[in-house]
């Protein structure tokens, strides 16, 4: 057996706990699975304590149940982990007592305990425990488990000073499943939300429509005013009014794709165009303001696309005007390039693959996953700075499988970007 505890150097301990503590916040800020970080940071206090099992309970049932949810075990100390599920905590009056006060409890002889904790020395007394120091787990504000570290092999007994360094290390973890605790609310929240796609979107078409009116009253206005004679600082409230009315029609189309998407509305026409003339004419719409940025704005069209083919233009041109306008807003400088190939050809159909690359900031790797779902955007700062509804890829990625397609992105922080998607087109009937 290992030394106690109380054998171990004060210093040297302690120590080691402000490291294990500083480790825990960055492991938790920085890991998505929780499950596994919590197991690490059990090992790492356990094996510092010389504890023969650490391990955590949690709560549900408004707090009438308990389960075992994570278990580190010593070599050569049996797991229990199987053995405590669905545990009521009433079995515990005088533990759960203590734990709903705020306070750790320290036992430093199971055999000690006094009469009030008969039932907890029963059953600790039958787990082989000796001595066992627990403390309670704030989450949400309240009592949502406790963790704990028993001495299996002989007593022990902690040090006051060490309380606080594992108070801090009880208070990350209950931050941590609080995290957790909260994301899967926000997944159960979705999924009701989604029940209810229907009737959220007509009425977001409803209330759309309802902005477009006044609105457009707006926009004649503005156009009115600006044919006045007008002072610069005129000129410029004109403009911004203008900028601004401008952003919010674009919020307004894509509430209102969004939302006939959502009820299955979106249908695609079949015009015969040019792929190639699509490319150019979304360009030019950003050619100004890339030229502003000193952004350099490109394309290539692979001589193998028949043309003209047939499909639907202003679907194909909204999804390239996304992506440029997505490119333009995160690159200050470089260039944005613009590529259409041939994927491959059937006899009356063509699928052709577009790409559109920038040398902007990138994408966060962990923002990538949810980079096409509705109302996502890579952070609250993005949205702060570059403003839109987090819609547009959402819509990109709907109307793209219209076409039969799909898209996808490659991308890394501060390297820029590039979305690819594919789309399939008729090829016209006098083609030879």
């Amino acid at each position: 057996m290992g030394p106690l505890v109380s054998e171990y150097p004060a210093n040297s301990r302690r120590k080691a706990f402000q490291d294990l503590a500083f480790q825990l916040m960055s492991w938790f800020v920085k890991s998505n699975d929780i499950d596994a970080a919590v197991e690490v940071c059990l090992q790492r206090i356990g094996e510092i304590s010389r504890a023969g099992r650490a391990y955590v309970f949690l709560f549900h049932d408004n707090g009438r149940i308990m389960d075992n949810t994570h278990e580190w075990c010593a070599e050569g100390v049996t797991p229990e982990k199987e053995n405590l599920q669905g545990l009521e905590t009433s079995m515990f009056p005088w533990w759960m007592a203590r734990l709903r006060e705020g306070v750790h409890i320290h036992i430093t002889s199971v055999e000690g305990l006094p009469e009030e904790a008969s039932a907890e020395k029963e059953i600790l007394g039958s787990q082989g425990i000796k001595s066992l120091l627990v403390l309670p787990l704030s989450i949400q504000g309240e009592l949502g488990g406790y963790i704990g570290f028993d001495n299996v092999q002989d007593t022990s007994a902690w040090h006051d000073r060490d309380f606080q360094l594992l108070r801090m290390s009880a208070d990350i973890l209950g931050n941590a499943f609080e995290r957790d605790r909260a994301n899967q609310e926000l997944v159960k929240a979705k999924e009701k939300a989604e029940q209810a796609a229907k009737s959220k979107a007509e009425f977001a078409d409803y209330v759309a429509h309802e902005i477009r009116s006044p609105l457009t009253s707006i926009s004649v206005m503005v156009e009115a005013l600006g044919t006045m004679e007008l002072s610069e600082e005129q000129k410029e409230y004109i403009g911004l009014i203008r900028e601004g009315t401008t952003l919010l029609n674009a919020v307004i189309n894509q509430t209102l794709d969004f939302s006939r998407a959502q009820a299955g509305r979106i249908q695609l026409e079949c015009l015969s165009f040019d792929i190639a003339d699509v490319i150019r004419k979304r360009i030019d719409i950003h050619r100004n303001a890339a030229a502003k940025k000193g952004v350099e704005l490109s394309m290539t069209v692979d001589s193998k696309i028949p043309s003209p083919v047939t499909g639907d233009t202003h679907r194909l041109g909204q999804v390239f005007g996304n992506l440029v306008s997505n490119a333009l807003k995160f690159t200050d400088s470089g260039s944005i390039r613009i590529n259409a190939a041939l994927d491959s050809a059937k006899k009356n159909t063509v699928t052709v693959r577009f790409s559109v690359s920038d040398t902007g900031k990138g994408i966060a790797e962990e923002a990538i996953p949810l980079l096409f779902e509705r109302f996502s955007q890579e952070s609250a700062a993005t949205s702060r700075k570059h403003g839109g509804s987090g819609l547009g890829l959402a819509i990109c990625k709907y109307l793209v499988q219209l076409m039969g397609g799909a898209i996808h992105v490659e991308s890394k922080a501060g390297e820029g970007s590039v979305f690819t998607f594919t789309a399939q087109f008729g090829k016209n009937s006098f083609e030879n």
